[in-house]
C-alpha cells in the first residue's frame, strides 16, 4: 500500500523500487527505531513527540506490529550504531529527513543535530546532504506556515 505520505514525501517507493508492503520488516523497523534514538538524544521523548512519531510512521505505512514495537521501544541508552541499517544507502537519506522532521517538533537542538550527523556518517551520507535536508525542512515549514495563513484567513467575497 502506497500511502499519501510515502508517495508525497518519499516518492512512493523505497530506494530499490519497493513499496512499504514489500520492504523487509526488520530493516524498516530498525530505521524507525533509529529515528526514535535520535529524537531521544536530548532526553526522553515528550508525549507530543511520541504521538507525532507514531502518526508519521502510520502515515508512512508502518504496519501495526511495527507501530507497537516503536511505541514499546525505550531509546534511552541505546546506541544508534546497533540499530541503523547500513546496507540501504539511499534509505539513509529518507531516514535522515524523517529524523530531522521529528526533531523539529520541540526544536531541533544540538544533541539531535549531532545524532543526525552520526547517523549520516554511519550511513555514508555527506554532511552537505544533511545540511541540504535541514534547509529543505526549514523551507517546508515556512511554506506550511504561509499556506495555513492563507487558508485560515477569511476570504473576501467579491460583489457582483
Amino acid at each position: 500500500m502506497v500511502t499519501y505520505h510515502l508517495k508525497e514525501i518519499h516518492g512512493g517507493l523505497t530506494h530499490d523500487g519497493q513499496t512499504v508492503d514489500e520492504m523487509d520488516m526488520e530493516t524498516m523497523l530498525n530505521f524507525v527505531l533509529s529515528v526514535k534514538i535520535i529524537a531521544a538524544a536530548e532526553g526522553p521523548l515528550t508525549e507530543q513527540e511520541s504521538e507525532e512519531m507514531i502518526g508519521m510512521m502510520r502515515a508512512f505505512g508502518l504496519p501495526d506490529e511495527g507501530l507497537a514495537a516503536l511505541e514499546a521501544f525505550d531509546p534511552v541508552g541505546k546506541e544508534l550504531a546497533d540499530f541503523l541499517p547500513r546496507n540501504h544507502p539511499t534509505m539513509i537519506r529518507h531516514f535522515i529527513y524523517d529524523a530531522i522532521k521529528i526533531g523539529h517538533i520541540h526544536g531541533y537542538n544540538e544533541p539531535e543535530k549531532r545524532a543526525v550527523r552520526q547517523a549520516a556518517e554511519l550511513g555514508g551520507v555527506n554532511e552537505s546532504v544533511v545540511i541540504a535536508i535541514e534547509g529543505l525542512i526549514e523551507i517546508e515549514q515556512s511554506v506550511r506556515a504561509a499556506r495555513l495563513a492563507i487558508l485560515r484567513e477569511h476570504a473576501e467575497v467579491p460583489h457582483r
